[in-house]
């Protein structure tokens, strides 16, 4: 779990893009679509980096594709064109697996248990991130379903 937190922060809560180890020739390897959470997601990172829509900012930013220039930033919304679906679900079956055999912190385990089974986790959170990242529209009802989900079935994580 502290993996997952480590992601999390490097992902949304910093303050520089995270530069690029892949290297590509041409185009990335996967086709991005905008879908529910990503500009709402994309928008949020701005915010929180003082980024506003009237501020001009480079054209790497605005893509969903990342650049083929191994040294140029990396933006959480361009993840997708670079891995496609299938890592995005496999890091969070990972993490639900380790969720619910978590014997050392049961009240962690229930918190998701009683909500729902660890395929409606995997299914919803692993929507949520393809499409946050860039993967077109899979997660129904984008940042707002999510916000409301976590308010009133989460509010103890």
């Amino acid at each position: 779990l502290m993996k997952i937190g480590h992601i999390y922060k490097t992902l949304f809560l910093r303050k520089k893009p995270i530069k690029s180890e892949i290297k590509m020739e041409g185009r990335c390897p996967f086709q991005p679509q905008s879908g529910y959470a990503t500009s709402d997601t994309r928008l949020e990172w701005m915010r929180r980096n003082n980024i506003t829509l009237d501020d001009d900012y480079p054209d790497d930013m605005k893509s969903l594709e990342a650049n083929p220039d191994h040294t140029a930033p990396l933006y959480f919304w361009q993840i997708y064109s670079l891995i496609g679906k299938r890592p995005i679900i496999s890091i969070v079956r990972n993490f639900y697996e380790r969720v619910y055999q978590d014997k050392e912190n049961p009240w962690f385990r229930n918190v998701f248990a009683n909500i729902s089974d660890i395929g409606y986790h995997i299914s919803a959170q692993s929507a949520y991130w393809i499409d946050a990242f860039g993967g077109g529209k899979r997660f129904h009802g984008g940042n707002h379903r999510l916000r409301i989900h976590h308010e009133y079935n989460a509010s103890e994580i």
